[in-house]
């Protein structure tokens, strides 16, 4: 067999405002640590993040009911990457229900069926996976990370609706959330 064909096609204006977008959300992609623990991510956006995922990337052509449905729009057109960061970060400290300490990959979500918090956290650091022969991930417990969320509004209750591994535990102490995750673990939290 021959080579592959490579192609190439110049990026658009908007590829690359994504891609230095992504750049300065995420990174590189890399683990940090030491070698053996460390190597691209599974998946780019589970990479660790100072900023809550509390936004969705909608195309531009989203009908008036999908843009109406959303407290504000940004886009990446016309203003350089360091703006549309700042509107972002903004964005997030006006509208996150929670301030953090971590920079572990997290998302929050509202359930408007009785106004819940659904929050995830993961930890992409210590987990090396395993084959699908006989092994499954191969842990390094020394990389299990500690979040601490203070609710902006009092809480009535939280509890861990899933966490893996065993070590993920979740406890609350008045207006704080104090949430061990282990290491290449998750965490999902129901906030009321």
């Amino acid at each position: 067999m021959g080579e592959p064909i490579n192609r190439f096609y110049p990026p658009r204006d908007i590829d690359l405002a994504w891609s230095r977008l992504l750049l300065s959300l995420y990174g590189t992609g890399q683990h940090s640590g030491v070698p053996q623990w460390s190597g691209h991510l599974e998946n780019a956006c589970l990479a660790p993040s100072e900023i809550p995922d509390l936004y969705d990337v909608m195309p531009s052509s989203a009908s008036d009911e999908v843009r109406n449905s959303y407290r504000r729009i940004l886009s990446p057109t016309g203003r350089s990457n360091e703006q549309w960061m700042g509107d972002i970060c903004r964005a997030v400290e006006e509208y996150s229900p929670f301030d953090r300490v971590t920079d572990m990959t997290m998302q929050i979500n509202h359930r408007e069926a009785d106004g819940a918090w659904i929050v995830g956290l993961y930890n992409p650091r210590g987990a090396r996976r395993g084959d699908v022969e006989n092994s499954g991930s191969i842990l390094n417990h020394a990389f299990t990370a500690h979040e601490v969320l203070h609710a902006r509004a009092p809480i009535r209750a939280a509890r861990l609706l899933y966490g893996w591994p065993a070590t993920t535990t979740l406890e609350r102490r008045g207006n704080d959330l104090h949430v061990t995750v282990g290491p290449g673990g998750t965490a999902v939290l129901e906030i009321k």
